[in-house]
């Protein structure tokens, strides 16, 4: 079966060039095999040194851009980064990624930022995605209060217009029953699979929100060429889940994400 995954990081800094990123490679094509994961969406982490700030913050997305025209045929998707706290000067960014980089949406971990989720300026940086028809996805750390649900919901409330993915989301109980009451009031969110430890976690949320916002995330994170984990648990529990329809794992897997980012 065809897999999509949304949610992976490449650990950067600006002073990387395409060695760095011919190393990443190679250890993230080795783990994506080994799992049987076919093609992913790339995206960084924002703990990359930033001395000249917003300089720094191209140089990066600059990166990703390399990385998905030099290996496009595993990583089709790029997707931006702008810190909140550059404030107007960042909406020029997401137009120049979008439209010079050709990204497909922005990732953002608020709490990586030293920013809330529904700062003023993430509202505006989203608001200028609904310019452009591109998602954001973003992250709901369960051990952060700047990326606390219902800070999500505010955002997703401000900009209605613009779909929302919230990633690494599924850690506990009371976490995944805020974010999915959540979904039930905000249309416009999604969700992706990672971490999903708890019992049924999968199961629960396609039957309590629809298989159709629910997407397939890894959360591959190769820092230091090393690999993320030896077992992808998300992926093993929804291909072995007999609760979850074929069709509802074709959803999930990948065409979700096709349609989140435009590719049928």
């Amino acid at each position: 079966m065809n897999v999509l995954d949304i949610h992976q990081h490449l650990s950067l800094q600006p002073t990387y060039g395409l060695l760095e990123l011919e190393k990443d490679y190679d250890v993230r094509i080795r783990e994506m095999d080994k799992h049987g994961i076919e093609k992913a969406v790339i995206s960084t982490v924002e703990v990359f040194n930033r001395p000249r700030g917003l300089e720094d913050t191209k140089r990066i997305n600059d990166l990703i851009a390399e990385y998905v025209v030099k290996y496009g045929d595993r990583f089709p998707i790029g997707m931006g980064t702008i810190d909140p706290l550059y404030g107007e000067k960042g909406l020029d960014e997401i137009d120049r990624a979008i439209m010079d980089l050709k990204f497909k949406g922005f990732c953002w971990s608020p709490r990586l930022l030293g920013a809330f989720t529904d700062h003023p300026m993430m509202i505006e940086f989203v608001r200028k995605l609904a310019q452009h028809d591109q998602p954001a996805l973003i992250h709901v750390y369960s051990e952060s209060m700047q990326e606390e649900p219902w800070r999500l919901q505010r955002l997703a409330e401000a900009c209605p217009d613009v779909r929302i993915v919230a990633v690494a989301a599924l850690w506990y109980w009371s976490r995944i029953e805020q974010i999915m009451d959540i979904m039930k009031r905000c249309p416009n969110i999604g969700i992706d699979t990672c971490v999903a430890p708890v019992t049924m976690v999968i199961e629960r949320v396609v039957n309590n929100v629809g298989a159709e916002r629910l997407y397939f995330g890894s959360d591959i994170y190769p820092a230091l060429n090393t690999p993320t984990f030896h077992h992808c648990h998300q992926l093993v529990e929804l291909q072995q889940s007999p609760l979850v329809s074929d069709e509802e794992k074709e959803l999930i897997l990948f065409r979700n994400a096709r349609r989140l980012f435009g590719l049928e």
